[in-house]
């Protein structure tokens, strides 16, 4: 049985994924988005930034556990924008 949407050869639960976050209104657009970079980084994660977004490989489950930690905070602090794009192929 073939399982429609896996990728051959990729480790079993990875995920490809890449994080824009933008202030839209924020008392320190900086602070705010080295404060997203620290929860970020508090989770066990391949991470990498650059002037554009973060790339991140890891374990499904544990990078949507990050991205609801993200959002809930940088709710409370500013109003913003983040995007997010996962993958089964790419970044892994």
């Amino acid at each position: 049985m073939s399982v429609v949407g896996k990728a051959a050869g990729k480790a079993a639960g990875l995920v490809g994924a890449q994080l824009a976050l933008t202030p839209i209104q924020s008392q320190d657009p900086t602070a705010t988005v080295e404060k997203a970079l620290e929860i970020i980084n508090a989770y066990p994660l391949t991470v990498e930034t650059n002037a554009m977004s973060t790339l991140i490989t890891g374990e499904l489950d544990t990078i949507l556990e990050m991205v609801k930690a993200l959002y809930q905070t940088m709710n409370a602090e500013a109003q913003f924008t983040l995007d997010i794009r996962l993958s089964n192929t790419c970044g892994l």
